[in-house]
């Protein structure tokens, strides 16, 4: 009823575009998918440094963070990062002191460091809780002198997890193997790890999934296009040699992406487009690396390296790539994104206090709406308005489709709409409150987004009207779902069986 008295409203004023709109932006649908992400596509990380200090920085009990973290399921929880390579299970540091090559080269804080039975407690009991896959990620740097992977340790993490845990898990061997040398002076070449990777699979078993190698961002060339021969470029370079021997032992190749340094970052980085096309880019030179038919995956992301840009990578003006971001991604044949991280540094989706940072908004309104299947869109116009188009949620109808946009600049932008997007729809419209772009607050269809207590709240919603533009607001990003809108792709998925599910999602047409 609530929904149907917004509706006359809608329906009954005609809203006048702002005298500042730029020029107008088209949008066209394609007949055809051209992906379909994992159910867990926007997964979440938690840094295992700290795990390094038995979580003291965080509750893993604390209710709040479960209902934050159980909101963005279906998610992949990955414990990992630089000190992956640097833990040992549930044994004292002095048992592999001469075999650790995890050393304070480059960063002081990389030393060996054991986690401990009561860390090992508390995590297991957040993921029983939540029921999350967890992915793991093993100590590749427990080496003998000759180099040789010891597996002793990673066995026992192994056999733990198998009888402790009932939900799924995933694994990976070390962390940015390329960029050993500059964080441990030791290196491991590619095709060791590959063989090391081949040995681990058979330590998991037939039902065991293992992904890898975890490089860090593919470089690139310039001027542009000469990624196009990428294997003299390091992380390229260094994946195809570790493919040689290990392709047939992981279930998806995986890469890491940041866009610039945190230490060095500029609001302005955040709505450079320059920035954001260089991620379909990467994805091109880690496809090309990886060959045609190999799933990819980007296990650790975010705005900025380096723990994020801080007073930027936590604000309003971030969600821009982090929303691009998944745009891109599924479009080009990504198949999952963990966010780094749910905790911790100056680009968690968590802050300190566990209070939500607008990234975290975002990634939960995009759970509630965004749907796995993936259309072919193509907006024409200025360079500053995005959409990305998906086959609604599954808990939606389904002749449902979700767009999600962005409007990058100061001015409202018009779009002009494919035929098949003009019945109207449910708008979650975000922008910065009183205009801020480095406000922690962020508004959704005019109302601040905050918890209720320790309660996630009723997120607002509001119909717009059937008409062939959309108006996107000043520096906005929005979810847009189009009713009656979704072609034979999306229709014939849903008669497979693909999308099902009780229609008892965040929607009620009626």
């Amino acid at each position: 009823m609530r929904l149907l008295l917004i509706a006359a409203a809608l329906l009954a004023t005609v809203s006048s575009v702002s005298s500042r709109a730029g020029s107008a932006a088209k949008v066209t649908l394609g007949p055809k998918l051209v992906n379909t992400v994992e159910r867990e596509f926007l997964s979440f990380a938690l840094d295992d440094g700290l795990a390094k200090k038995n979580w003291s920085r965080l509750d893993l009990g604390s209710e709040r963070l479960r209902t934050l973290a159980g909101a963005l399921r279906p998610a992949v929880l990955r414990v990992g990062g630089t000190n992956a390579d640097c833990l040992i299970f549930r044994h004292p540091v002095e048992e592999f002191r001469d075999v650790s090559r995890c050393s304070p080269f480059q960063k002081k804080k990389t030393t060996p460091f054991e986690f401990t039975e009561s860390s090992w407690s508390a995590l297991r009991e957040f993921v029983s809780a939540l029921r999350l896959p967890l992915l793991f990620d093993l100590n590749s740097l427990l080496r003998d002198a000759s180099g040789q992977w010891i597996d002793t340790n990673a066995r026992e993490v192994i056999s733990t997890l198998q009888a402790e845990l009932n939900v799924s898990l995933l694994w990976q061997l070390g962390n940015e193997p390329n960029s050993y040398r500059h964080k441990f002076n030791y290196t491991v070449d590619p095709e060791t790890l590959g063989t090391d990777f081949v040995r681990l699979r058979s330590l998991l078993g037939p039902s065991g999934r293992l992904v890898g190698p975890d490089v860090t961002r593919p470089a690139l060339s310039r001027p542009a296009g000469l990624e196009e021969r990428p294997f003299h470029l390091p992380a390229q370079k260094f994946l195809r040699r570790f493919l040689e021997t290990g392709r047939g032992a992981v279930d998806a190749v995986t890469f890491h992406q940041y866009y610039f340094n945190g230490r060095t970052a500029t609001p302005a980085d955040f709505t450079n487009t320059t920035h954001m096309d260089l991620l379909s880019r990467q994805i091109g030179a880690a496809r090309r690396a990886a060959g045609p038919s190999a799933p990819l995956w980007i296990t650790e992301s975010a705005s900025a390296w380096g723990g994020g840009a801080p007073g930027l990578s936590d604000r309003y003006l971030a969600g821009f790539l982090w929303m691009d971001k998944l745009g891109v991604a599924a479009r080009h044949g990504v198949s999952l994104v963990v966010r780094q991280a749910l905790y911790g540094g100056h680009y968690g989706l968590l802050s300190d206090d566990m209070t939500p940072n607008p990234d975290y908004w975002l990634s939960y309104i995009y759970k509630l709406v965004v749907g796995r299947h993936v259309l072919q869109t193509r907006v024409s116009g200025p360079d500053t308005v995005r959409m990305y188009c998906h086959c609604g949620h599954q808990f939606l109808p389904d002749d449902s489709v979700t767009c999600f946009t962005l409007n990058l600049s100061e001015m409202a932008q018009k779009v002009k709409l494919d035929e098949n997007l003009r019945q109207g729809g449910i708008k979650y419209e975000m922008t910065p409150p009183e205009g801020n772009l480095t406000a922690k607050g962020i508004m959704c269809n005019g109302k601040l987004l905050e918890l209720n207590g320790d309660r996630l709240p009723t997120v607002p919603t509001a119909l717009f009207a059937p008409g062939p533009t959309l108006s996107l607001p000043p520096y906005g990003i929005g979810f847009y779902v189009f009713r009656r809108a979704a072609p034979a792709a999306c229709l014939n998925d849903a008669k497979v069986g693909l999308r099902t599910g009780t229609r008892t999602g965040p929607v009620d047409w009626d």
